[in-house]
């Protein structure tokens, strides 16, 4: 009986075994034959060796390229066909490439890659597609009947596009023909064809639409497109154009080789219309070409002798950067230098090792009322007829100053103990300078040049220097006070200054160098006295530390007249000075409360010293400096002022003030100069406040008010200008965010200069945004009355 069974067991296991060796063999037939490289299933069935039936968490990969999953899977090997299906409350999975559609049942034909699916539904990162009926035309791109469109992922949507027809390509973009705008499940507008860009995982395409209206400006529209051009490396291309504004290109070009290596690029063109510009004698409005290119490149090298060096490729050029102000939404401050420069650069613990060429142009133009003399000798030039345009007459002083420093070597080394208590660093460069710095005064009168005065030079350099500044500190405790003295011996040569015949003799030992250079050599040096720092401590919520400090600075006068002066390694500013500064710190709670009082005597006249640090009416105090921090968890203060000891005249205020408390949020920052504070100091402003203001109040949910606005008067006011205030730009919003859509109404005021005359920009903002979409934005203008002064 034993052995029967035995018997029995061995012809079922060769059954079974031959027949899942039959099966197994018949599977691999069809698969390889129809270029499936992965097949996984619970259950398969052959039929006629032409067509297996896999059920039950079938995954299917088919040529490395698509990838299915689904319930059950027939793949037909005569006819090359392959069906997915769903059994369940699933959905068919098919991956292709970066793009996952899901469908209740999917066709493909194995041979050409056609495809075709119903009730798809596809997920891409601007929102949801869906369709009724979907074919794949070819490897790349669907074509989809019955669509709709949607970001929102609530039941009934916020709101959607529902179309009859739309072709989705692989560069992600979906063409649309017959659509219709639903609000919800209201329909309220319709378009007959649209292009739809979307984005994925860095792919090259346009990114979404900017469009506007202006009564003044007419319509525009900003277009840009992303190309990834490979991975790490990219460039931004758009255009910003304006019906009655003009045209502006850019393009922002990134490569990121590594975190430390990069190179950033930035090209911009502009043709604005109705601009401002000089032709022959006259300022005209006509269209202006304007270009700008900046960008930098930063590498990290590697020398043969295994050392590594840094190196930074900085190019800065252009006609200027004002390049359409309008343009772009630039609201920054206008800078008016060029920046170019070469550097390599090694560091190491001990020192650092500079090498670069260097080059800095700096345009700066300003407009003037004409004095009562100015006005006398312009109107012995005018004619009869233009003599009564005398009241808009102006005067344009321009300053060009360039510098170039080509080369320059640069070595500074960390402080090193010279004996017990003795620090020393050194500080060293050498380089050839060339400078140029010249002025022109133009008048105006009703937009023309009446009389221009002659292009002078102030200034022109070509040497080579040499610098060499030795660093020697020692630093003294006594019991508790400590004290610091510096001694720093500074050596200079130059090939050529300005004066060769006159030498300095008090304060520098100077002489000739080679046959026509100079050398010098002069000491500088001070002390500091930092006294006990007192504290009371009552308990954990409140506490109180004082500390004084005293501290000396000197710099001998001695002459200089005769050296040029291209930068700050060319001129020394004399100082004998004495400084006193209190510092006071309060800890209440969660408040932290810092008052520091200065005070300086300098025993040098104020015209020896530095333009910054003179005083109006004093010849050796300095301002009385007042700094005030306040510090809490919803508040942060900084107030400074500068007090003249002559009747305590104030001489300047500056403020920052921010508070914020959950969605509410104020800011509010003031500067105020005294007029003789900035004739005395030679600042290039004569506009004494300026005041920048900025708040959101949060009004219903999801609803803001928000407002932003940059302001000057010309009214003297010690704190807040309030009275007659003029924008330079402002603006009011009142934002809704929705859950997938926001709109924005405001009003918007921007103000400018060209050539001296104001140009002005004053709207009514409507701002709608659907997500994935862009914006569609309308102004409704004011008529503008243009002021010229």
């Amino acid at each position: 009986m034993h052995k029967f069974f035995r018997h029995k067991f061995y012809k079922v296991f060769i059954f079974l075994f031959l027949f899942h060796t039959f099966l197994f063999s018949a599977l691999k037939d069809v698969v390889s034959s129809v270029k499936v490289i992965k097949v996984n299933s619970v259950k398969q069935e052959v039929k006629n060796f032409n067509v297996i039936n896999l059920k039950g968490d079938v995954e299917v990969l088919i040529d490395d390229k698509i990838h299915i999953w689904a319930d059950e899977i027939k793949i037909n090997k005569n006819k090359k066909i392959l069906v997915a299906k769903k059994v369940s409350k699933g959905a068919v999975v098919v991956e292709s490439e970066d793009l996952v559609v899901l469908a209740d049942s999917f066709f493909l034909n194995l041979e050409n890659k056609t495809a075709s699916a119903k009730n798809i539904r596809v997920h891409v990162q601007e929102g949801y597609i869906s369709a009724n009926v979907a074919k794949k035309v070819d490897v790349d791109n669907w074509l989809m009947e019955d669509i709709t469109f949607t970001p929102c992922d609530a039941h009934v949507p916020h709101w959607s596009i529902v179309a009859r027809r739309a072709v989705l390509y692989r560069n992600y973009l979906v063409r649309i023909t017959g659509l219709l705008f639903k609000a919800g499940p209201v329909p309220f507008f319709a378009l007959p064809y649209m292009v739809l860009p979307l984005q994925k995982r860095s792919k090259s395409g346009f990114l979404l639409p900017r469009f506007s209206y202006d009564n003044d400006l007419g319509i525009g529209l900003r277009q840009e497109f992303y190309w990834s051009i490979a991975s790490r490396c990219d460039s931004t291309i758009g255009f910003d154009w304006r019906e009655k504004k003009g045209l502006a290109f850019i393009d922002e070009f990134r490569w990121a080789r590594s975190e430390e290596s990069f190179t950033l690029l930035n090209l911009r063109y502009a043709l604005e219309k109705n601009a401002f510009i000089k032709k022959r004698d006259r300022i005209e409005q006509d269209t202006d070409r304007r270009y700008w290119i900046d960008g930098k490149d930063f590498r990290k090298l590697k020398l043969r002798s295994g050392k590594k060096v840094n190196s930074l490729l900085r190019f800065d050029f252009g006609t200027d950067k004002k390049i359409g102000y309008q343009f772009f939404d630039n609201f920054l401050r206008v800078d008016d230098t060029f920046y170019n420069s070469a550097i390599l650069r090694h560091t190491n613990i001990y020192n650092d090792l500079n090498f670069y060429f260097d080059s800095n142009q700096t345009i700066k133009s300003k407009f003037l009322d004409l004095s009562d003399s100015e006005n006398r000798d312009i109107l012995r030039l005018l004619s009869d007829e233009d003599k009564k345009d005398i009241n808009s007459s102006q005067k344009e002083i321009e300053d060009k100053f360039t510098v170039f420093v080509l080369p320059h070597f640069e070595w500074n080394s960390i402080y090193n103990k010279f004996v017990k208590h003795f620090l020393f660093r050194h500080q060293f460069f050498l380089d050839h300078v060339f400078s140029r710095e010249k002025r022109q005064d133009k008048f105006y009168v009703n937009s023309k040049v009446v009389k221009e005065g002659d292009l002078f030079y102030l200034a022109k350099v070509d040497t080579f220097r040499l610098y060499y500044n030795l660093d020697l500190q020692t630093d003294i405790k006594i019991k508790n006070q400590n004290f610091l003295f510096y001694l720093e011996p500074n050596f200079q040569i130059r090939s050529n200054i300005k004066n060769k015949n006159i030498r300095a003799k008090t304060n520098v030992l100077e002489g000739t160098f080679w046959d026509s250079g100079v050398y010098r050599l002069f000491l500088q040096g001070g002390a500091q006295w930092v006294m006990p720092e007192l504290f009371f401590e009552e308990n954990d919520y409140y506490n109180y530390y004082l500390q004084p400090t005293i501290t000396w600075e000197f710099l001998p006068k001695f002459k200089q007249d005769h050296w040029y002066y291209s930068d700050k390694w060319d001129r020394f500013y004399p100082t004998n000075k004495v400084l006193f500064s209190l510092r006071n710190n309060w800890c209440i709670d969660n408040i932290f409360i810092d008052l520091n009082l200065f005070q300086g005597v300098d025993f040098y006249n104020k015209s020896d010293r530095f333009l910054l640090e003179r005083c109006p009416s004093q010849k050796h105090l300095f301002p009385l400096d007042v700094e005030l921090g306040i510090d809490c968890d919803i508040v942060d203060l900084f107030f400074k002022q500068e007090y003249e000891w002559k009747n305590l005249q104030l001489l300047s205020t500056q403020l920052d003030l921010s508070f914020s408390l959950k969605d509410f949020k104020f800011y509010i920052s003031t500067i105020y100069q005294n007029k003789n504070l900035q004739i005395e100091r030679g600042l290039f402003s004569d506009i004494p406040n300026f005041l920048n203001l900025s708040f959101t109040v949060p009004l219903v949910k999801n609803a803001k008010l928000s407002y932003e606005g940059q302001f000057y008067s010309h009214k003297k006011s010690a704190l807040f200008p309030f009275e007659k205030l003029r924008p330079l730009q402002h603006a009011i919003k009142l934002n809704y965010e929705g859950h997938c859509w926001g709109i924005s109404l405001g009003y918007e005021e921007k103000r400018y200069k060209e050539y001296g005359n104001w140009k002005s920009d004053k709207a009514y903002t409507l701002f709608v945004k659907l997500e994935s979409l862009g914006s569609f934005a309308r102004k409704f203008k004011k008529p503008e009355i243009t002021n010229r002064f």
